[in-house]
Parts: C-alpha cells; structure tokens; sequence
C-alpha cells in the first residue's frame, strides 16, 4: 500500500500491554523497507490514532482515507509510542509487496538439523534456535528471531501461535536466541499480559498473551 505498513486492530489485552487510554487505532505490525513509513521513522509497534487530523478507530477505517490519496502525497498521523502520542508526517509511496514466510526448519537436502529444544514455561511454547540456514530461508538477519516448534498453553493457542511461527520481539526488545528470549520474559508474573511480534507464513503481526505458570 501507499503507507508501506501492515496493521492489525488493537485488542484489550494489547492496549493494557501498551499502556493505550483504550483500544482505538491501528497497531503497525510490519514495517516495509523503503517505504515512506520506514523512511518517517514508524516502528512496529507503534499504533496509528489520526491521520490528517481524523480520527482512527481501526486498521478498517485507514485504508480508504490512504487510498484517496496519491503517492508523494505528505499525510500527518498521530502515532502512540512509549505512553504518548506524537505527530509523524509520511510522504506516500508505492512499496514492493511482502513474500509470505516459509516454515522455518526445512532443508533444501530433506534433511532437518534437530535443534535444541528448550521448554519456556512461562508462554506454554517450545522454543527452538534458528540457525543461518533458517534465517536465511526466512529473510532474517543474521541473530534474528528464535523458532516455536510446539504450542502447549490454551492462551498461545488463542493467541493464533503456531510451530513455524518465529518470536522477534517481546515487546520492543528483539531477541534473537533461547537465552535472549528467557531474560525478556524474566521479570514478568504469571497473569500478566505480553505482546510479542512474531513472523510466520501469515505475515508479521503482534500478538498479545496471558503469561502462565
């Protein structure tokens, strides 16, 4: 599209993880390179509240007042970040389309490098490294991401979590191994809500969950 991001709606639970007044507005999920979000400074993560000065309940309503528009067109929006709102202007521009993420773990041979896995209580997942092979085939940078091979808690399952998914973020924090992704989550509580960003054959999106015990 015009705005080179890809948006979700905000559900309760993120807007309790982000600190939202309430849950209006669009949540980046993607990012696209090049485009002219990515060139205004937009993150995945931050959520789309006004665009030109109009309000925006959810990703829904954005689309038509972006396609009203032409590329090289200057738009203002009103973007939460880090608890506050600020405005970001975005020039409009034609952005190549995303390539659907394959699932990680298969080999070109056949053959499948068995990878640690290592149980995370905490969000009901098991977890695997990536390797460069796996990156590669996903287009992630090297140190990028960490790999779900088994979903095991009701809300991960809820949380529309599956094997092949990879975890990029908990929160804003990137994590890139086990080891990395266990440090993000050791100051959560059981009960507490987390969003993670997470890439798969559906795209990058965030998720928000319950953390178990």
């Amino acid at each position: 599209g015009l705005l080179g991001v890809n948006m979700q709606p905000v559900d309760a639970g993120m807007a309790q993880a982000m600190r939202l007044p309430d849950s209006r507005g669009a949540l980046v999920s993607n990012v696209q390179a090049g485009s002219g979000a990515e060139k205004a400074g937009i993150q995945p993560g931050d959520v789309i509240r006004s665009f030109n000065g109009s309000v925006v309940n959810d990703p829904g309503e954005l689309a038509p007042m972006v396609g009203a528009l032409r590329p090289g067109e200057r738009v203002r929006l009103g973007v939460f970040r880090d608890g506050r709102e600020r405005n970001v202007d975005v020039v409009l521009g034609e952005a190549e389309s995303e390539t659907p993420a394959p699932r990680f773990g298969s080999r070109a041979d056949g053959e499948s490098s068995a990878p640690a896995q290592v149980s995370r209580g905490i969000l009901g997942l098991r977890i695997a490294e990536l390797n460069a092979d796996d990156r590669r085939q996903l287009g992630l940078k090297p140190g990028e991401g960490v790999g779900v091979i088994g979903v095991e808690s009701m809300a991960a399952r809820e949380a529309g979590l599956m094997p092949g998914d990879v975890i990029l973020q908990v929160g804003r924090n990137a994590v890139g191994s086990a080891a990395a992704l266990q440090s993000a989550l050791a100051g959560l509580k059981t009960g507490e809500t987390v969003m993670l960003r997470v890439a798969g054959p559906r795209g990058t999106r965030f998720v928000s969950l319950k953390t178990g015990g």
